[in-house]
């Protein structure tokens, strides 16, 4: 995480306070939540209802937005974790013995999860090194097949993903703004309002979303990611 500091002068003194950058988001969060408050309770009070759905869709998104921020935080932190339990091994391992299958090989498959994964997959990968090291293993010298194994222990991440023809099952349409309801405004996973033809896929929970994102989260995940209800649920 990042530690360079920002400064603030003392309302009650001529003392400067030195901030973090999480603390002054934290700070900004806080103060983008007061006014935005502040604005919903003068809509409910004048009975501008639109207003007030306005506000309330502009709080959804900034939830959504922080979660996939939080989400893409983790997912770097293990990537760097991993990458740095990787590097310690290969300094600390003397030329492997010549073997049928190399040892990158296995290590690109244990990255592989990792980077085809949601947050998810990711804790997935993290228990995959987890369970190699209750063998008494460690997870670079397993081959091939003891990771294929482990792998659907734990629930590969590619066994949770749709295949292009179950993403093809689900509707699509030309987005129409004018025949659209508010709640249809905007794609959930880029934060993106919907434009005018854009081409938007539609899943069975009806919640509605740029085609090109939500075809990607499906070949990673067979779930809806706003609600987590599965793509294929009757």
């Amino acid at each position: 995480m990042k530690r360079s500091r920002s400064t603030c002068s003392s309302p009650s003194s001529d003392s400067v306070v030195e901030l973090t950058e999480e603390e002054v988001a934290r700070l900004q969060s806080r103060q983008s939540r007061s006014r935005r408050e502040r604005r919903l309770e003068i809509a409910l009070r004048q009975g501008d209802l639109d207003r007030a759905q306005q506000v309330l869709r502009d709080q959804e998104r900034e939830r959504r937005r922080r979660q996939v921020q939080a989400d893409a935080d983790l997912a770097r932190s293990i990537q760097a974790r991993a990458d740095e339990e990787f590097a310690r091994s290969l300094q600390a391992r003397r030329s492997p013995p010549h073997a049928a299958q190399p040892r990158f090989h296995q290590h690109h498959f244990a990255s592989a999860l990792l980077a085809r994964s949601s947050l998810r997959g990711a804790a997935a990968q993290e228990g995959l090194a987890q369970i190699a090291l209750l063998n008494g293993r460690d997870i670079d010298q397993l081959d091939y097949d003891e990771l294929w194994e482990l792998s659907e222990r734990i629930g590969d991440v590619r066994r949770r993903g749709a295949d292009k023809r179950e993403i093809e099952r689900l509707p699509t349409r030309t987005f129409d703004n004018q025949a659209s309801s508010a709640e249809e405004q905007s794609c959930s996973i880029c934060l993106e309002a919907f434009a005018q033809g854009e081409r938007v896929r539609t899943l069975l929970c009806l919640h509605v979303f740029h085609a090109v994102c939500v075809d990607n989260w499906l070949t990673m995940n067979k779930i809806c990611p706003v609600c987590r209800i599965p793509i294929d649920k009757r």
